[in-house]
């Protein structure tokens, strides 16, 4: 199993959710940095990433398991496999990526936000995703967050 976080203030969530001892990779934030970093790890190994997301209606600090990730598209739609993670029937939040930091949404549904999880789960069978919510949208209240204030 590996256990794969954007960034290094990420680590303690690795900790606070019973993963340490597991092999880490920091990959960068954003799906670039994702593809770089993980090109050469087998496409079967099991991943769990783990990470800050932003949620349009869920509460700072809660944690949520992801049931499945796809893109966000803001201005266009196309047909595009949904990833489903392992734990897809256990839950219904969806984790859109986006390329950007996301501030507003007309998503409706309970969901969260990120900058990799979509590019993890096209390139690996096996991806668990615990995201723990950091901000609703507001790029301070992040920063806050990741900066421990």
């Amino acid at each position: 199993m590996l256990v794969v976080i954007a960034s290094n203030n990420e680590r303690k969530l690795v900790s606070e959710l019973g993963y340490e001892g597991y092999p880490i990779v920091v990959t960068g934030i954003g799906g670039v940095n994702v593809i770089r970093a993980l090109k050469n790890v087998a496409r079967n190994e099991e991943i769990v990433n783990i990470g800050y997301a932003g949620s349009n209606h869920l509460q700072v600090g809660e944690r949520v398991v992801v049931g499945s990730s796809r893109l966000l598209h803001e201005v266009v739609e196309y047909d595009e496999e949904i990833c489903k993670t392992v734990d897809f029937s256990k839950s219904d939040i969806t984790c859109y990526t986006s390329t950007d930091f996301v501030t507003k949404t007309e998503i409706k549904e309970p969901c969260v936000f990120d900058m990799e999880l979509a590019f993890i789960c096209a390139m690996f069978d096996n991806v668990k995703s615990i995201k723990v919510v950091s901000d609703n949208l507001d790029l301070h209240a992040y920063n806050k967050c990741v900066d421990g204030e």
